[in-house]
Formats: C-alpha cells, sequence, structure tokens
C-alpha cells in the first residue's frame, strides 16, 4: 500500500490529501495471529488506524505535507480506546449511525457529540467530516440546521466538509436546495 500511494503521489505532486480506509462495511475483524491481538485490545477501528499509521510513517520522509486519511464510520466511528492517529493521519468522521434526523444540529445529538465527535477532536488536529443533509421529501431544505453545524465545525478545527445532499434530481427543489448548500458553504 505504501509503494502504491507513494507512487501515486510522485506521479500528482499537488495532492495534499490522500485517503486510505476499509470498504463500507461492518466485517472488520481479522483474525490472523498479527491482528487478533490488536483487534482484541483495539477493535476494528485500530486495525484501521494502526494500517494507516504504518503507511503515513513510510510516506512522510517523501511526502511530508501529505495527510493520509481514513475513515471513522459505522464499525470504526468510535475512537479507539488509546491508538492515536500520527500527526500526517487525519480522520475522516461520517456519523452514520446517528444522522437518521438531519434536520436536528449536531450539538441537540448527545450521543454523536459526546461519545464520538469530540473524542475524535481531542485526539486529533486533523479531522474532515462527512454528513448527511439531505431531506429528501421535505418542502424546506435544512439550512438552518446546516448553518449551526458548520459554526460548530469551524469551532472544533475540521479541516474540511462532505456533505450528501440531494442524491437524485426527483426531491423537492433539489437544484434550488444545491445551490443554497452551496452559498452557505461559502
Amino acid at each position: 500500500m505504501s509503494a502504491e500511494l507513494d507512487k501515486y503521489l510522485d506521479e500528482h505532486p499537488d495532492v495534499r490529501v490522500i485517503g486510505l480506509t476499509a470498504n463500507d462495511n461492518l466485517n472488520l475483524k481479522c483474525e490472523c495471529p498479527t491482528c487478533l491481538p490488536l483487534y482484541e485490545k483495539e477493535g476494528a477501528v485500530g486495525l484501521q488506524m494502526d494500517l494507516a499509521n504504518r503507511v503515513a510513517r513510510r510516506l512522510k520522509a517523501k511526502h511530508p505535507g501529505v495527510t493520509l486519511y481514513t475513515w471513522a464510520y459505522a464499525a470504526t466511528q468510535l475512537p479507539p480506546p488509546t491508538l492515536r492517529p500520527d500527526d500526517n493521519v487525519g480522520i475522516f468522521y461520517a456519523p452514520i449511525r446517528h444522522r437518521a434526523q438531519p434536520l436536528v444540529a449536531w450539538r441537540d445529538q448527545k450521543d454523536l457529540m459526546q461519545k464520538e465527535f469530540l473524542p475524535w477532536t481531542k485526539i486529533t488536529k486533523n479531522i474532515f467530516l462527512w454528513d448527511y443533509a439531505r431531506v429528501a421529501f421535505a418542502p424546506s431544505p435544512n439550512f438552518l440546521t446546516m448553518q449551526d453545524n458548520l459554526r460548530l465545525w469551524r469551532e472544533y478545527g475540521v479541516r474540511g466538509a462532505f456533505v450528501e445532499d440531494c442524491e437524485f434530481e426527483m426531491n423537492s427543489l433539489d437544484i434550488l436546495k444545491r445551490w443554497g448548500f452551496a452559498k452557505l458553504f461559502w
């Protein structure tokens, strides 16, 4: 993995952020003799963090300005008990388990804030977000909620965000919502 990412970064010297993470699933338990003790101590997120740290260490000497990010998503949403991301490893936090109601601001979702987001912000300064703003059948978009979320994220030093919005053109006022969200991010 390190060799492939090193090659890619050599070919694309303008890249400053690159990802290395598990696929979108809950099946992240490796049972090999090397991984099992780490899994039992740190969970799936520990396996992923260990891999990201090892690869990032190998890339750092040659590509010191690159941040390698890994996902905090589904099975890896909670921070590991003791492992910490290296200074050139970022966390891309995607609170899929808590975002069934995108009309509710983050600060009003206690589990999301206290158990997941705030603990991540305490162990890394490289945090990126993937949030879900989609409200497919609501006639009014959740601009005020997203505005509050953006302010909260800035307050906690979030470096970047991807907001998944209207996923197909049949949502109510879809094009106007996209324009509004773009203006909000500005």
